[in-house]
């Protein structure tokens, strides 16, 4: 059987899927071995004051990228508005898209779509920083 490619634009979809969380327990998402592994970890939080659901903490812990949603409890969703650029995957520029779904106590349930480019920020994709890149889905 060949090989299944997906393009949406400019870009390669390396991975597509939905992982709901497992115990309220953060969602990682690693690749590479070694030295040269990388990922993300995604991780949701409840805090009081608006429910509106946020991009929290942006870090960088070595070679993972840390991100915190606050109250993300809305069937409805939240997520990304465009591609979110993240880093780099065998030499190509490294995009993440994602939706998260949940009911208050529920476990987060995260839509998310990888997608790579060989032709960098210049190709149409947008290149902002996850913190200023959310909104309802």
């Amino acid at each position: 059987m060949e090989q299944l490619r997906i393009r949406s634009g400019p870009a390669e979809v390396l991975a597509s899927g939905t992982v709901i969380a497992f115990g309220h327990n953060p969602i990682e998402v690693t690749w590479g071995e070694g030295d040269s592994r990388s990922g993300l970890m995604l991780t949701f939080a409840d805090a009081d004051g608006p429910d509106q659901a946020v991009v929290g903490d942006v870090e960088v812990v070595g070679n993972i990228l840390n991100i915190t949603f606050v109250n993300c409890n809305s069937a409805l969703g939240m997520g990304s508005m465009k591609p979110i650029e993240i880093g780099t995957y065998l030499g190509k520029t490294l995009y993440f898209q994602y939706r998260i779904h949940a009911l208050t106590e529920a476990d987060k349930l995260l839509h998310y779509t990888f997608y790579t480019s060989g032709r960098g920020a210049d190709d149409g994709t947008n290149t902002d920083n996850a913190a200023d890149n959310q909104g309802p889905a």
